[in-house]
C-alpha cells in the first residue's frame, strides 16, 4: 500500500522515512514535543497579554495626568487666579484675573496687593488661617452675539478701549471657602469674556 509524503504529496513506498522529493521526515513527532511547544506558544501569548496590559495602563495613566494639567476649560483660567490669588495674597494673580483696561482704572484707585491682603485678611477672621477656596461651576449660560457687541460698546465708552469680545458665559459657582476655625459654601454668579483672544472675569457677585 502506498503512502504520500506528508509535505509535498510526492508518493512514497511504504517503508520509506524519509520523502525522496523533498527530505521531509515522516516520522510522527513525538507528543512531548508538541506538548512542549504548546505550551511555550502559551508562555508566548500570555506574555504578549501582559505585555499589551501594561501598555494600556501606561495610556490610561498618561491621559489621567494630562487631564489633570490640561483638563481645565479655558474660561475658567481667570477664575483659578482670582481665587488663587487670594489664597496666596498674590495681587498679580488677582490682576491677571482682569482684563488690562480693567487693572489699569482699579490701580488707579488700589493696589491689588491691597487688595490680595485685605480679601485674605477678612476671610481669615472669619475662617482662620490656612484658606482655601474651591469652586464646581454648576450652571453655564453662553452669551449670545448681540450682548457680546454690546459689551463692546461698553468697554469702548467706558475703558475708551476698542477691543473684539469673541465669546462670554454667565457662571453659576458653588464657592467653598475653608480655614482653620470654620468653613462656608454659597453659589456666586459672575460673567467671563474671551477678550481679544483670552479670558477674563468682567463682572462678579461673590
Amino acid at each position: 500500500m502506498s503512502k504520500f509524503c506528508k509535505q509535498c504529496g510526492n508518493q512514497m513506498a511504504d517503508n520509506e522515512v524519509v520523502c525522496a522529493s523533498c527530505g521531509a521526515s515522516q516520522e510522527p513527532i513525538p507528543q512531548n514535543i508538541i506538548n512542549s511547544a504548546a505550551a511555550e506558544e502559551g508562555k508566548s501569548k500570555s506574555g504578549n497579554g501582559k505585555f499589551i496590559a501594561v501598555i494600556v495602563a501606561i495610556v490610561v495613566i498618561i491621559l489621567i495626568v494630562l487631564k489633570l494639567i490640561f483638563g481645565t476649560a479655558a474660561y475658567e483660567k481667570p477664575l483659578k487666579n482670582f481665587f488663587e490669588g487670594i489664597e496666596d495674597k498674590d495681587g498679580d494673580k488677582i490682576e491677571e484675573a482682569f482684563p488690562e483696561f480693567y487693572g489699569d482704572k482699579m490701580t488707579k484707585l488700589y493696589d491689588f496687593d491691597d487688595v490680595a491682603d485685605e480679601l485674605y485678611d477678612r476671610l481669615e477672621d472669619e475662617f482662620g488661617k490656612n484658606i482655601k477656596i474651591s469652586y464646581k461651576i454648576k450652571d453655564k449660560e453662553k452669551i449670545d452675539k448681540d450682548d457680546l457687541e454690546d459689551i463692546e460698546e461698553e468697554i469702548k465708552d467706558d475703558y475708551d478701549e476698542k477691543v473684539k469680545v469673541s465669546k462670554g458665559y454667565e457662571l453659576e459657582l458653588k464657592l467653598k471657602v475653608k480655614g482653620k476655625k470654620d468653613k462656608d459654601e454659597h453659589t456666586s454668579e459672575l460673567e467671563v469674556y474671551k477678550i481679544d483672544g483670552d479670558w477674563y472675569i468682567m463682572s462678579t457677585s461673590f
